[in-house]
């Protein structure tokens, strides 16, 4: 028998959370509380806010921030419009940036105010068409934004793509300790099967896997299992099959 995914994409994911178990808190930072829900709204209004910046079904969007749970919203909403993330290590410099995002055809970028040495310029340099800055925004203008203003307490106007299990989710550069960065280019499958084979493995059950984020989330390990398998089994119940991938 065959593993029967309940889920397609990251998306479906928290979408399915929010609907079974909306007020409770799937993300806790420092004092604050994240609910199913307010995860949802606020990866809704990102969503809209790339529809609107005109990102589509196989745009690459980049991310160089620090840890926090608006990198969790962002990653979903990248899902929703299907298009594909680019985690970057925040502690390349400048130069390096640039040649990630202009080998990864990456068109907009999120990136962390604290950043904002090395990042500022990369918009020059690469084809970004539009920084958005989280934290504070050093600058503001016709492509810098400041992403306090993404409101989340509006009603989402867009649909789901709905991306398939096969297509591309997210791209992760090696280290390229003897060349430049390779991008490893991941599935929705892949990191799905790595979440699901921990669940099977460690037969945990539905809240069971409280993790704390201490690696950087640009991290392969940090996205399949501390960020992904936590919200995941928020909705364990609902999956089925066994432990056979294809």
């Amino acid at each position: 028998m065959s593993f029967v995914y309940p889920v397609n994409n990251f998306y479906q994911v928290i979408a399915n959370n929010a609907k079974s178990d909306p007020q409770k808190t799937i993300v806790f930072e420092d004092e604050h509380k994240i609910s199913n829900q307010q995860l949802l709204a606020q990866a809704d209004a990102v969503a809209d806010f790339l529809i609107q910046r005109e990102i589509r079904r196989g745009d690459k969007v980049a991310l160089v921030m620090s840890n926090s749970w608006h990198y969790l919203a962002i990653l979903f909403a990248i899902s929703k419009v299907g298009a594909v993330a680019v985690p970057i290590n925040n502690f390349l410099k400048h130069d390096e940036l640039v040649y990630v995002l202009t080998d990864s055809q990456s068109c907009l970028l999120f990136a962390s105010a604290k950043f904002n040495t090395e990042v500022r310029d990369l918009i020059i340099k690469t084809s970004l068409e539009s920084i958005i800055w989280v934290d504070g925004a050093p600058l503001e203008n016709e492509r810098n934004f400041d992403y306090a203003k993404i409101d989340s307490t509006l009603s989402s106007t867009s649909e789901s793509v709905n991306p398939t299990l096969d297509d591309l989710a997210v791209i992760i550069y090696t280290s390229g300790t003897t060349g430049k960065p390779k991008g490893a280019m991941l599935s929705y499958r892949n990191l799905l099967s790595i979440v699901y084979g921990a669940i099977a493995h460690y037969k945990l059950k539905k809240g069971q896997a409280r993790m704390i984020c201490y690696l950087p989330m640009f991290h392969a390990f940090t996205l399949a299992v501390t960020m992904l398998l936590p919200i995941v089994t928020n909705c364990y119940q609902q999956w089925r099959g066994n432990s056979s991938f294809n």
